[in-house]
Formats: C-alpha cells, structure tokens, sequence
C-alpha cells in the first residue's frame, strides 16, 4: 500500500496534518462563497441593468415617478435596478407586472 500521506505518516505529525487539511479546506469554502458572491452580485447587475432598459425603453419614464406606478418607494425600485441588494420575488413580480410579462419570460430574456 502506498504511503499516501507522506512525511506525516506519524501519530506525532497527525496534528500538523489535520491542520494543513483544515486550513485547505477552509481557504476552499472561502474562495467559493467569495465566488458565490461575486457570481450573485453579477447577476444582480444584469437584473438591475435589464428593468432600467425596460423602464426607460418602454414605460419612458424617471425611476421615481415609476417606482410610484408599481408600489414600490424610490429608494428600493432605485436599488432594484442597481443591483445593490437581494430584492423580494414580490417586488419584481409588481414591476413586471407592470410590463405584462411572466417571471419565466423576463429570466428568459435576461439569460439567467
């Protein structure tokens, strides 16, 4: 049998190990939430920039005078569109409904 854990294959080195492992395994978990965030914060962009597109190309009308068509404060129809932070399902259904488009139609078209 191959001695697959090398120069730590000793009960003196076996905590050393378990900390090299654990320090591994902790750099992983954090590069990839670090990624998930990057990835999510991208996609809120793209969302954001897509119903900015959609106000101004079809309803022709200022964030704030838009954000009172669909019952929503300026400050969260503004942060929708900038992609500053997780929005409710609900929001972006009035907003689309405002459009007269699906969920599944806008995620369509978006790419997502």
């Amino acid at each position: 049998m191959p001695n697959i854990l090398g120069k730590y294959n000793s009960k003196y080195n076996m905590p050393k190990l378990l900390g090299i492992i654990y320090i591994f395994v902790l750099n992983m978990t954090e590069n990839k939430k670090a990624r998930n965030e990057s990835d999510q914060k991208e996609k809120l962009q793209i969302i954001g920039e897509r119903l900015k597109t959609m106000r101004k190309g079809i309803a022709k009308v200022g964030y704030i005078e838009f954000s009172e068509k669909v019952d929503l404060t300026r400050n969260t129809y503004n942060n929708m569109e900038n992609g500053r932070f997780e929005y409710n399902i609900g929001n972006l259904i009035k907003v689309l409904a405002f459009y007269e488009i699906t969920l599944e139609q806008f995620f369509k078209d978006v790419g997502l």
